[in-house]
C-alpha cells in the first residue's frame, strides 16, 4: 500500500517511481546514519549509503517499487520504552529537578479513511496536516504547523513516504533539512519498530533531548502515524 502512495506522491511532483528512488535512498541514507551514532539503543546501528540502498539484492529485495527491505519498518525487534507522565504539583512533591521538566503544550489527532478507494488523494495525507496544524495551534505556536518554532521534529518512518508528507505538512525540504532535526534515533528501519510502540521511543528521545542546556525552553515534536497513512497523532 505504501508505495502506491510514494509513486503518487511522486507523480504530483512531476517524477517518475525510478527517479523518486534516489531521493527515498538518499533521505533513509541519512536516517542510518542517526541510527548508526547510537549503537546502544539502535537494532541495526549500521550505515547504508544512498547506492546501497538502491540496489536490489538478497539482504535487500524489492518490497514493492521503489522500496527496498531496508526503506521499510522493522519488527522483528525486541525494545521497549516507558515514560510517566504526572502533573506540574506532583513532579514538584515527588522532588524532581526543575532542569529534567519537559512538558505537553499540546497535541492533535487525526484518521483518514482505511478504505483506499474512499481516499480523497493518494499523494498527500490531509488527516496529518490536520494533526499538525492542531497540535501547533493548540501549543500557541500559530494556527499552522512552522518547522521554524521547533528545534527538531522526530518523525514517524515505516516508509519514506511518511517522512516526506510530515515535511510538507511543516515546511521542511526532506533532502536538505538536517536530518538530526527530522529524527532523534535514526527511524524505524534501523533503529527499530517495535510492533506499536516506535513512538514512544521517539516521546523518550525528545524528551532527552529538551533536557539538555541547549535546548531548555525550546520546542520539540514527535509525530506518530498507524494504518495506511490514516491514524495521526502529533505532539509538542
Amino acid at each position: 500500500i505504501s508505495p502506491r502512495f510514494e509513486n503518487a506522491y511522486a507523480n504530483s511532483h512531476g517524477r517518475t517511481a525510478d527517479e523518486q528512488l534516489p531521493r527515498c535512498a538518499d533521505l533513509f541514507s541519512r536516517f542510518s546514519v542517526v541510527a548508526a551514532a547510537q549503537p546502544q539503543h539502535s537494532w541495526y546501528p549500521q550505515e547504508r549509503t544512498k547506492e546501497w540502498l538502491m540496489h536490489a539484492s538478497d539482504q535487500n529485495r524489492i518490497f514493492g517499487y521503489p522500496y527496498r527491505k531496508w526503506m521499510c519498518a522493522r519488527d522483528e525487534v525486541d525494545q521497549s520504552a516507558v515514560f510517566i507522565v504526572m502533573s506540574w504539583a506532583e513532579a514538584e512533591r515527588r522532588g524532581v529537578h526543575p532542569d529534567k521538566l519537559v512538558f505537553l503544550h499540546g497535541s492533535g489527532d487525526a484518521f483518514d479513511e482505511d478504505v483506499l478507494p474512499l481516499r480523497h488523494q493518494f499523494d498527500a495525507s490531509l488527516s496529518m496536516k490536520v494533526a499538525y496544524d492542531e497540535a501547533f495551534r493548540s501549543a500557541g505556536l500559530g494556527a499552522v504547523a512552522d518547522e521554524s518554532k521547533v528545534a527538531f521534529f522526530d518523525i514517524y518512518s515505516c516508509f519514506p513516504i511518511a517522512v516526506e508528507q510530515a515535511c510538507e505538512c511543516v515546511g521542511l525540504d526532506p533532502l536538505t533539512a538536517d536530518v538530526s532535526r527530522l529524527t532523534l534515533t535514526g527511524g524505524l528501519p534501523y533503529h527499530g519498530g517495535p510492533g506499536s510502540n516506535y513512538s514512544a521511543h521517539g516521546i523518550c528521545a525528545v524528551v532527552e533531548k529538551l533536557r539538555l542546556a541547549q535546548y531548555r525552553g525550546q520546542y520539540g515534536v514527535v509525530g506518530a502515524n498507524g494504518g495506511w497513512l490514516s491514524e495521526h497523532s502529533v505532539g509538542v
